[in-house]
């Protein structure tokens, strides 16, 4: 009876766990794989942009091909803008965002980012204004301020000129000579004033060589101020036209992607910007003079403006703020991140890698 009893339950047990068996596998069979993965983008040379086939390229298309390829997964490229990527990884429309995006404390709490593999500043495009700073020095050439000085120091040339004529033609035969010896004495005036002193003309008598001593303390004083005044009124045109610090901005019309890093950075710091669509039509607002700056990230700015021709339209201001660190990213929680990582950090330590940062003109991690 004993013996019986325990080969019933060793049956039921047996049976029982076929059938839990049997329900795992079905389990799996209701939960839908993951066919092909929805991948965002938007065109942000050199990380990812389009060739002439219509196909995408870039330092972050290459990465990403790498991975897939490791991962052995099947995707397909979603073109969208950067607040549609946004909303689209947070509300999990989109499985990965292979575009630069940088990592913030706002962001962070909506997705899940992978290792940084760029590190990146933003910087600070404004107009060219090399024809300006011409058309400056031109016309402080031709201000009234200019003119009165040269007329003052007309008038002392040639006072001086005719006093040492005076003084000096019945005693210097340099001098003697009717309306040629006055002009020698306007030509000895010149050379005293410029202190060229060639010493071809010089005065003989008492009172021409006061009068040459007077002329030089006088000529230092006049030419000294005149050509301080020149140059204090050029520097301080180009001190207005020059930048120092990202706090200019609040005296400007300032422009910049929105919903970017840079747009958070400007804003946390309370500056108003203009919103723009798209780099391209950013830079092409500086050029207009449409917006006085254009904010954006280093590296992306610097490749459009050499290969979109603005090179001689905007100029990138020689400094940089707002560190950033670009990533790739998932929704929050998502496993696909954990994958890539070690894959990702693998690339980053190749010498192709470097090579292609190298390709690009660019600098990594």
């Amino acid at each position: 009876m004993r013996l019986y009893t325990i080969l019933l339950l060793c049956f039921f047990s047996f049976q029982n766990t076929n059938t839990a068996q049997d329900i795992i596998e079905e389990n799996d069979s209701l939960i839908p794989p993951r066919l092909k993965l929805t991948v965002a983008l938007k065109e942000s040379p050199p990380f990812t942009y389009k060739n002439k086939n219509g196909d995408f390229m870039g330092i972050s298309v290459f990465l990403w091909d790498k991975i897939a390829n490791e991962l052995e997964v099947d995707f397909e490229y979603k073109e969208m803008s950067l607040p549609e990527i946004l909303s689209g990884l947070e509300g999990g429309s989109v499985d990965l965002s292979i575009n630069p995006l940088t990592v913030t404390s706002s962001r962070i709490k909506h997705m899940t980012f992978s290792q940084p593999f760029f590190i990146s500043n933003s910087v600070i495009v404004t107009q060219e204004r090399q024809k300006d700073r011409i058309q400056n020095v031109i016309y402080q050439f031709f201000s009234l301020g200019f003119l009165k000085a040269l007329f003052f120091l007309m008038v002392a040339l040639v006072s001086f000129g005719t006093v040492i004529w005076l003084f000096e033609r019945k005693k210097n035969p340099l001098f003697s000579n009717g309306i040629f010896g006055w002009w020698t004495g306007i030509w000895w005036s010149a050379a005293t004033m410029t202190t060229v002193g060639y010493g071809d003309v010089t005065p003989k008598g008492f009172w021409g060589q006061l009068i040459g001593m007077v002329l030089m303390f006088v000529a230092l004083i006049v030419v000294t101020g005149l050509m301080a005044g020149i140059t204090s009124a050029l520097t301080v045109n180009q001190m207005n036209d020059d930048w120092t610090h990202v706090q200019d901005l609040r005296k400007t019309k300032a422009g910049t992607i929105e919903q970017s890093a840079s747009h958070q950075f400007l804003d946390h710091n309370l500056i108003k910007t203009t919103k723009v669509p798209t780099v391209t039509q950013g830079l092409e607002d500086v050029s207009s003079g449409k917006l006085d700056a254009f904010v954006y990230d280093e590296p992306i700015l610097r490749w459009q403006i050499e290969n979109d021709s603005f090179y001689d339209k905007v100029r990138v201001l020689p400094f940089t703020f707002n560190t950033q660190y670009y990533s790739f990213a998932s929704p929050k929680n998502d496993t696909l991140i954990q994958r890539i990582n070690p894959i990702l950090l693998d690339i980053l330590e190749t010498v192709e890698w470097r090579a292609v940062l190298s390709d690009y003109q660019l600098h990594g991690i």
